[in-house]
């Protein structure tokens, strides 16, 4: 009787172990929903500033090739439209940054 006792109790630890066990390496395998959320914002983040970079790229060439102040209407309507991406691109990083 004294070891049907014995046998029950130390079964019922060892399965309460195995399932503490088990839950807590499910939690260490998976990423937790808060992890994915601040991945994806610096991941939005570095996206967004490479894209900024790449635009001021773009104007500094044509700068380089053509003046500050080009002559050429075409290259004088790429220019607005890259300054105001520009202007876009850093209130949309300003923006993030002050999120963080």
């Amino acid at each position: 009787m004294k070891k049907e006792i014995i046998g029950s109790i130390l079964s019922i630890c060892a399965l309460i172990s195995l399932v503490f066990g088990l839950h807590f390496w499910m939690e260490g395998r998976y990423a937790l929903a808060q992890q994915v959320e601040q991945i994806r914002q610096r991941l939005d983040y570095k996206i967004l500033s490479d894209q900024y970079l790449a635009i001021k790229q773009r104007i500094w060439t044509i700068e380089d090739r053509c003046g500050v102040a080009p002559q050429d209407i075409t290259v004088q309507e790429e220019m607005r439209k890259l300054k105001e991406e520009e202007m876009l691109m850093k209130t949309r990083l300003q923006e993030m940054e002050k999120q963080k």
